[in-house]
């Protein structure tokens, strides 16, 4: 089989390696902060062995309503549970 890349996007000192992606922009989306809290509090709750339960997903979306230092401090605990 006989792939050509396009010359345009070949790096010169790498062969035939295609060069790395080059972003020129930044994503415009952003999460909001409260799903990034609620998608650390599952992560660190999964870490920690905590299965997530039908309850669940009410009490982490109430702590993910929290402040930045208050979720953070959360999420150390649990860190700190599984060690």
């Amino acid at each position: 089989m006989n792939v050509s890349a396009d010359p345009q996007q070949v790096h010169p000192s790498a062969g035939n390696v295609l060069a790395p992606p080059q972003p020129t922009r930044q994503p415009e989306h952003t999460l909001p902060a409260t799903d990034v809290h609620r998608i650390d509090l599952h992560a660190a709750l999964i870490a920690a062995g905590v299965p997530p339960m039908p309850g669940d997903a009410w009490a982490v979306r109430q702590i993910a309503g929290l402040d930045s230092a208050t979720v953070g401090a959360v999420v150390a605990w649990l860190e700190t549970s599984r060690r």
